[in-house]
């Protein structure tokens, strides 16, 4: 990276340019709140390990930085399409206005940045739809880095995030848990003396469960979800935070 910097103007969503260049390149500043910060203390760390942004409408060659560090690269993303990305954890900072940076080559620069990207949480969102900077000159390395200062231009508060409410487009490579096959797990539970556990079913006889119960004659029923949260042939029109989605 040059580090003499670069000389930001100011744009909002959708952003183009006119001038010929080979290169875009659109910032802004990013408060976010503690808990995206902060590890949970637990195994799944729920906040951080949930924490996406949703990218549509980018054709051509992408890539985008968190604080300086390129955590997105991107041979496009069609008109109408939508896509997230994994943030990975302990990169965004605490008390800080965390620095978004996306760089667009040539073949996607005249589309711009056509809509508002977002940063998405377990049950929270941040559309990014308001101000942001641009440039066609290659950034600085201090251009990459998060403010303790909030910046005159293209900061967006952590009191900003709303309940999620957009439909979710699939996750491009998604980072799995830990798979352990069945028959290798029933030792690693922790379970009172007096509390028996036995293996009933596994995969691929279930996938996916949502619910169980017994009945009256003590047999067990199981709900699952073979297609969530993307059932074949329906589309996702909305949903809650709670993941309760509305399909057409």
């Amino acid at each position: 990276m040059d580090v003499r910097g670069a000389r930001w103007a100011q744009t909002k969503i959708p952003s183009r340019t006119t001038e010929n260049s080979q290169h875009l390149w659109l910032r802004c500043f990013l408060q976010v709140p503690d808990r995206l910060v902060t590890s949970a203390g637990d195994e799944r760390d729920l906040w951080r390990s949930s924490t996406v942004i949703a990218i549509s409408d980018l054709p051509g060659k992408f890539e985008v930085f968190l604080n300086g560090q390129i955590i997105i690269k991107s041979d496009g993303i069609p008109l109408g399409e939508e896509q997230r990305f994994k943030v990975p954890k302990d990169i965004l900072g605490k008390n800080k206005f965390n620095a978004l940076v996306i760089h667009i080559d040539s073949k996607g620069i005249a589309s711009g940045l056509a809509s508002a990207p977002v940063l998405i949480d377990y049950f929270n969102e941040l559309v990014l739809d308001q101000e942001w900077e641009v440039t066609t000159t290659q950034p600085g390395a201090a251009d990459f880095e998060a403010k303790v200062k909030k910046p005159e231009f293209a900061a967006y508060l952590a009191s900003q995030f709303k309940l999620s409410s957009r439909p979710l487009a699939r996750t491009i490579d998604p980072i799995r848990g830990r798979q352990i096959p069945p028959g290798e797990d029933l030792p690693l539970l922790k379970t009172d003396d007096d509390l028996a556990v036995e293996a009933l079913l596994s995969e691929p006889e279930i996938a996916q469960p949502t619910h169980f119960s017994f009945d009256v004659r003590g047999r067990l029923w199981v709900a699952q979800y073979r297609q969530y949260p993307y059932p074949s042939g329906l589309e996702m029109t909305g949903r809650d935070q709670y993941y309760r989605s509305k399909y057409n």
